[in-house]
């Protein structure tokens, strides 16, 4: 069995306000014991975190919050009992999106794949936030 990791967001990905925490839970399958997994956090506010904890073929709890509106992007990697890296996962959560970013999304499950639709919106030259621009503190 090749192994799987996973997340989803204690609510509604895109249901958050500015410095409320973002719970992200990460699950593994297929990975045995002794994996752990390696995450990174990066917010549109600037603030980047980064940490590894056990998870087996279990769970493991990532808190985040994003200080403005905007965005924040989770990676993690799951590590086999050597280090290798098995399985990757990305995705996000946002805080007092925009009513053009909901609009955007419309219609995105309960899950983590908005800061990935939002990254490939603003590479295809949409202005999702309009006067807020990426980079801009």
């Amino acid at each position: 069995m090749n192994a799987v990791l996973t997340a989803t967001c204690d609510r509604g990905p895109l249901s958050y306000r500015a410095g409320e925490a973002m719970t992200f839970t990460l699950r593994a399958t297929g990975a045995g014991p002794g994996a752990r997994v390696k995450w990174r956090l990066g917010g549109d506010d600037g603030r980047c975190e980064s940490g590894e904890s056990g998870i087996g073929d279990g769970a493991a709890t990532v808190v985040a919050s994003v200080l403005r509106p905007g965005f924040v992007r989770l990676e993690a990697d799951l590590l086999d009992p050597s280090g290798a890296a098995v399985a990757h996962f990305g995705g996000g959560a946002g805080a007092d999106v925009p009513d053009r970013g909901q609009l955007l999304l419309a219609g995105l499950q309960h899950g983590v794949q908005a800061a990935e639709m939002i990254d490939q919106a603003v590479r295809d030259g949409i202005d999702v936030f309009p006067g807020n621009r990426v980079g801009q503190q």
